[in-house]
């Protein structure tokens, strides 16, 4: 299969088993990072997303578990 603008992450992971990948997505509380996160977890990947607003993140992850890792002082 050739790969181009129009592939969809589905097409590109089709077949593809991730179980036991641990994966970290920057950005993934929307666009493309969320349909990044979504469609590698889909596949059986542990996907842990970084962003910067935690309320933001946690509507977007649809995952149900969210937890704050680190809080960076200002």
């Amino acid at each position: 299969m050739t790969y181009g603008w129009e592939t969809t992450t589905n097409e590109l992971l089709e077949g593809k088993d991730l179980s036991g990948q641990r994966v970290l997505i920057t950005g993934g509380s929307a666009g493309l990072g969320a349909e990044t996160a979504r469609a590698l977890a889909a596949n059986g990947a542990d996907v842990v997303i970084a962003v910067r607003d935690l309320a933001k993140g946690e509507r977007g992850s649809g995952a149900g578990t969210c937890r704050r890792s680190a809080e960076r002082e200002r």
